[in-house]
């Protein structure tokens, strides 16, 4: 098993060391997303430390600015989406980086000058939040001008695995920076990280595509009629919608019923989702193959199904303390895996099935309903847990958890060999 594993890693490195090697643009681009996210994981991380320690804003302070960096995700995507299409995606995703950069930047002048205030925190928080949404769909719809299409699944593990690593590494990253630096110094850091990616990004030359003329009308809801006429892409978004929305119930009636009822200490439960993190990126590493041997929709569905049942199974461990989070590991490790490599999967499947022209519609639309249905979740989740106790909670979320998988095995997502045979169909099943 392990010579196996080790001989995939061999296998996808090459893959994408060569294309990495074979095309400068996306080797600067790949480079200049790497530090997009290492920017975007430690400002999350630092942001909120800055709240509590050199502000001392408590928790409602701490989640007001949570809160104010992760509402652009649920407002924008559409307008951002719609917005985006027909214009520049490059140049667009570099004033993105250079926005975040100065905004960051006014953090660190305002505590010199002694006017650091939580009223300028939530302002550029909602910022960083908004120039975040822009960048992340520019970045998705720009891809495909980069690589060859047959390249797509190399070029978005390539993305995936760098997205894993900051997102194990950032916060961790983040908590270094604030003990080494200040939690207001931290921040030049992570607004030259921004500026980084802005070059790597610039560096990309290649030409976008020109945006050819289409008799189709568009407008505000042409992202939604594409999606929900695709049956493979509706069926994906709102399986995810579904998972999403479950999985956050799911983590606000975790964290009480693990540490608060049944032992689990607040380091084990932390590490918990680094073990995840791991996960995650070894299900970018094994993907590719499970997609060749069963094909792109079958992999999809497989992976989903792997998922789906997990949260319930851990729901329903008799267990505490360091005994109960040595099984959460173990549970969270396989849900990990299995996520990693979907996450390979998804954008590839809609990168090939949607005409270039339209991606940033259809990616906004996907964006609005995948974390449009995340702090529904967190709601519902809060609700179970106050009237229902946090363990009946969790059962009643990895129950939702449960409902994507008929949802993804379906036929119109089943049948898909080669991604690209999801374009153009329109209302099948």
């Amino acid at each position: 098993m392990a010579s196996t594993l080790r001989a995939r890693v061999r296998d996808r490195r090459s893959r994408e060391s060569g294309l990495l090697r074979s095309n400068p643009d996306f080797r600067w681009y790949w480079a200049g997303q790497s530090a997009s996210a290492i920017g975007t994981a430690t400002t999350f991380t630092v942001l909120p430390l800055l709240t509590a320690t050199t502000l001392h804003g408590g928790t409602s302070g701490v989640s007001t600015v949570t809160t104010a960096m992760s509402l652009p995700y649920l407002l924008l995507p559409l307008f951002v989406g719609n917005w985006l299409a027909g214009r520049p995606k490059r140049r667009i995703m570099i004033a993105a980086d250079l926005f975040r950069a100065i905004a960051l930047a006014t953090i660190p002048v305002a505590y010199m000058l002694d006017a650091l205030s939580l009223p300028l925190l939530i302002a550029v928080s909602l910022m960083i939040g908004a120039a975040t949404v822009v960048f992340d769909i520019g970045a998705f719809a720009y891809l495909p001008s980069l690589v060859p299409e047959r390249d797509l699944g190399a070029a978005n593990r390539a993305m995936q695995g760098s997205a894993t690593v900051t997102s194990i590494g950032g916060p961790g990253l983040g908590g270094f920076l604030v003990n080494a630096l200040g939690a207001p110094i931290a921040l030049i850091v992570d607004a030259v990280s921004f500026v980084a990616s802005a070059v790597g990004v610039a560096a990309a030359r290649r030409a976008e595509p020109r945006q050819g003329v289409d008799a189709r009308p568009r407008g505000f809801t042409t992202g939604i009629r594409i999606l929900l006429g695709n049956p493979a892409l509706r069926n994906v978004t709102a399986s995810i919608g579904i998972f999403n929305a479950a999985n956050q119930a799911f983590l606000v009636n975790l964290v009480i019923w693990a540490v608060t009822e049944n032992g689990v200490t607040a380091s084990l439960y932390g590490l918990i989702f680094t073990v995840g993190g791991v996960g995650a990126f070894i299900g970018t590493v094994i993907v590719v193959h499970i997609a060749r041997r069963l094909g792109h929709g079958r992999a999809m569905a497989a992976l989903m199904v792997v998922a789906g049942p997990v949260p319930l199974l851990m729901a329903i461990l008799p267990f505490h303390g360091t005994e109960l989070a040595l099984y959460l590991m173990a549970f969270e490790f396989v849900i990990s895996v299995a996520l990693g490599g979907f996450n390979v999967l998804s954008p590839t499947l809609r990168q090939s099935a949607v005409a270039y022209g339209d991606l940033a519609r259809v990616e906004g639309v996907y964006r609005f309903v995948i974390y449009g249905s995340m702090p529904l979740g967190s709601a519902v989740g809060g609700i179970l847990g106050t009237a229902l106790g946090s363990h009946v909670g969790l059962i009643l979320a990895g129950c939702g958890n449960v409902l994507v998988m008929p949802l993804i095995a379906r036929p119109s997502i089943l049948r898909i060999r080669d991604p690209r045979e999801a374009r153009g169909a329109t209302w099948r099943r």
